[in-house]
């Protein structure tokens, strides 16, 4: 997958993620009451599905090391050098020509809705953030009085700002770098006990430095504004941050004290009327709703610490569902095209005809020669016809002849009984029937076999590594490989494969054992071609044979800079290219380059 695919992914994995651990923490909720493990519960079901997204892309952009080669030994007991993490894609999936919709265009398009919805949330974020610092640049001092009742503690190296204003309905607490505490103008004749529990709260949310996690929260649902169980998330974890801050405001009070504060709260929820602050302040009262009564039942009842063996097993399931987000992340970018080497499968994409070409061929070749001795071909073409190259053939313009039939049966269809009827007439020393499509008209001729009807030769999957050495493969250059034999010239192992941006180190077809010259080294010839025709590239001789396994063969070529004598080289075969660069298949290409230009 490529990494816009990857970043898509995770998104919508993140939304999983986040339904998961918010099931999880409502679940484990009910385990205890205890305040300050309930908010770390909520905390870590937030932040697991918002860190997923950053790890996959901090994975992305982190350096890859190419894999080395390992020595696998096959069993033919000879050693061959394979690269173990091929990314193995049909050739019908390398690019040529024009790009076909896939899900790359999908996966650019939700980044592009979520990279909008994160910056909508962004311009509401500074509109919020602008609208708060212009009430805190309004701010008054406070009094001598409120100030000495408040106390104006400080926590180690920064002062503590106080300031009143008449535009606010309750008291926050605001800042990043320099914190200020605003207290609204009607809490100043308020009795002290009312002051000082609206303050030990919000000096608890000070010790804490919930506002460092609250711009951090802040700056998560902005980034992943894409998933909406974030943000209710994110509730329940602020809710569990205030209980919190009242245990902490809390600690060691008498039950006069928890009274006096619980009435506080409720008259606070009760008078406040106006002002949000959108999440960019730690306010008294928190979020409204039936959440309140919840905090005043427990600021009424201190609920017990939770157990020593529940935080244990908290902190090994967080630490393994973060261990478990964390190998997600990296399995996920390691999806990418560096993470192995391009491995080209011929085979992938054939048609069940073109998978009984051994047959089909074994079939037609017995009678080929007799029945058109100035052919210089059969293939299939691209509706999985069997074809006569007749057209192509010295400058004839003669047309193609389709066979339709051998002694009666389809040898496309049904390969193995064309064979078999075939042989048995060749054995006999019978003629052979043949129907055949030669423009439209149909026409049937009979012919005596050329030379024995032979059953297909074994075939075996051929692994060809490709090193580059000096060339440096462009996307849309093209790959030919053919493979010679002895006294039966040579086979294309690709139909020139346009190649991706990543240059494949790899070709996988199967091919009959004749080809392979098996003992000896094969005649493995590749040639790297531009879009334009001109030959960039040519291989080396390959000096050793091939390593055999039960049912593949493994070899290695090396490209590199240079020119060949091949039909590559050919007028024909250029314009051919330069046809098939323009987005031709490859049967009109052929078939245009035989008109005259």
């Amino acid at each position: 997958m490529s990494p816009v695919e990857i970043l898509a992914l995770t998104l919508a994995a993140s939304i999983g993620v986040a339904a998961a651990t918010g099931l999880a923490a409502r679940a484990a909720e009910g385990v205890s009451d205890d305040p300050v493990w309930r908010d770390r519960l909520w905390s870590g079901a937030f932040w697991l599905p918002a860190i997923t997204p950053v790890l996959t892309a901090l994975f992305l952009l982190a350096p890859r090391v190419a894999p080395e080669p390992v020595v696998v030994t096959s069993l033919a007991g000879s050693e061959t050098m394979v690269e173990p993490t091929g990314r193995l894609i049909s050739a019908a999936a390398a690019p040529d020509g024009a790009i076909p919709f896939d899900l790359t265009l999908l996966a650019l398009l939700a980044l592009s809705a979520a990279g909008l919805l994160a910056v909508i949330r962004l311009c509401r974020l500074v509109r919020r953030a602008r609208r708060l610092s212009a009430v805190i640049a309004r701010a008054e001092h406070p009094s001598p009085a409120l100030a000495t009742m408040v106390g104006a503690p400080d926590r180690p190296g920064q002062s503590l700002i106080v300031r009143v204003s008449p535009e606010v309905p309750e008291a926050f607490l605001a800042g990043l770098l320099r914190p200020v505490l605003i207290l609204p103008s009607s809490l100043i004749g308020c009795p002290p006990d009312h002051v000082r529990a609206v303050v030990a709260h919000e000096m608890a949310h000070l010790r804490r430095r919930d506002l460092t996690a609250m711009w951090l929260e802040e700056t998560a649902l902005t980034v992943m504004a894409a998933n909406p169980l974030l943000t209710m998330l994110h509730a329940r974890r602020r809710l569990a941050r205030e209980e919190a801050c009242d245990a902490l405001a809390l600690a060691g009070a008498t039950s006069g004290t928890r009274r006096a504060y619980a009435r506080t709260l409720i008259d606070a929820l009760r008078d406040r009327a106006g002002i949000e602050q959108g999440g960019l302040a730690l306010t008294f009262t928190g979020r409204r709703g039936a959440a309140a009564l919840r905090r005043v039942r427990a600021i009424l009842e201190p609920r017990p610490a939770v157990g020593r063996l529940t935080r244990r097993l908290t902190v090994a399931v967080g630490a393994l569902a973060g261990g478990l987000v964390l190998a997600g992340s990296f399995a996920l970018a390691g999806q990418t095209e560096a993470d192995g080497p391009l491995i080209i499968d011929m085979d992938g994409d054939r048609s069940p005809a073109a998978q009984q070409w051994e047959m089909i061929n074994a079939a037609i070749d017995p009678v080929f020669n007799a029945a058109w001795p100035g052919a210089c071909g059969y293939s299939l073409n691209e509706a999985d016809q069997l074809t006569i190259h007749l057209q192509r053939c010295d400058g004839s313009d003669s047309p193609d002849a389709q066979v339709l039939a051998l002694q009666g049966r389809d040898p496309v269809t049904s390969p193995r009984e064309a064979f078999e009827a075939v042989k048995a007439a060749c054995d006999a020393g019978n003629p052979v029937t043949i129907d055949y499509r030669l423009e439209d008209a149909r026409v049937s001729k009979t012919v005596a076999c050329s030379k024995p009807a032979r059953a297909p030769i074994p075939t075996r999957v051929l692994d060809l590594a490709i090193a580059y050495d000096g060339v440096a493969p462009l996307p849309g250059d093209r790959l030919h490989v053919t493979l010679g034999r002895d006294g039966r010239g040579e086979m294309e192992l690709n139909h020139v494969v346009g190649l991706p941006a990543v240059a494949p180190r790899g070709l996988r077809t199967r091919t009959s054992e004749d080809f392979l010259m098996i003992g000896r080294a094969p005649r493995l010839r590749a040639i790297l071609i531009s879009k334009e025709g001109v030959v960039r590239a040519v291989s080396r001789p390959v000096t050793r044979p091939m390593d055999l396994g039960e049912d593949s063969a493994t070899t290695e070529i090396v490209m590199e800079p240079g020119s060949a004598e091949a039909i590559s080289d050919l007028p024909g075969w250029r314009r051919v290219q330069r046809l098939r660069a323009e987005g031709l298949s490859d049967e009109q290409a052929w078939r245009a380059a035989a008109e005259p230009e």
